[in-house]
């Protein structure tokens, strides 16, 4: 018995260290505080000139991602707001739940890298982040994606 649990943690463990990239910062916004989980992978673009958000660029694998906020000017509900960031794509999943506050959009850019945009609207401010990448680098991405989305505070 004590060889089972011991091969069963075994098996998870290098199961978890090949299911994408490890996480060793925490990126913080200091004009919307919101923040996140940051690949080790990636390299920091300088933020924003307006301070809202920033780039991060994995060479390898090849994508990035973004992280941003805004205020709702236009004062849209979330479904107005995904209709919206989809107009001129041909949408290949969305996702609205408004009562937890998110919405999901993903689709193929004009190089066919994948787009998967996910906003959360919290009172009268918009945040977002946004992956492209290609598909070569979907089963690495769809770790980091999880990871970062989840990580994800207002």
């Amino acid at each position: 018995m004590k060889k089972i649990v011991i091969l069963l943690c075994a098996v998870f463990l290098f199961s978890f260290a090949l299911c994408g990239a490890s996480y060793a910062a925490w990126y913080r916004n200091a004009r919307y505080g919101y923040a996140l989980d940051v690949p080790e992978e990636f390299e920091w673009l300088p933020e924003a000139e307006n301070g809202d958000g920033r780039r991060f660029v994995c060479a390898s694998p090849a994508g990035e991602f973004s992280a941003g906020a805004s205020f709702d000017a236009l004062g849209q509900t979330l479904k107005q707001a995904a209709d919206f960031a989809a107009e001129g794509h041909r949408i290949a999943y969305r996702r609205v739940n408004a009562k937890e506050g998110w919405f999901v959009l993903s689709w193929l850019d004009e190089q066919g890298r994948i787009v998967y945009r996910r906003d959360w609207l919290n009172g009268d401010t918009f945040y977002g982040v946004m992956f492209v990448y290609p598909r070569s680098s979907q089963k690495f991405f769809d770790g980091v994606i999880k990871r970062v989305t989840g990580s994800f505070s207002f």
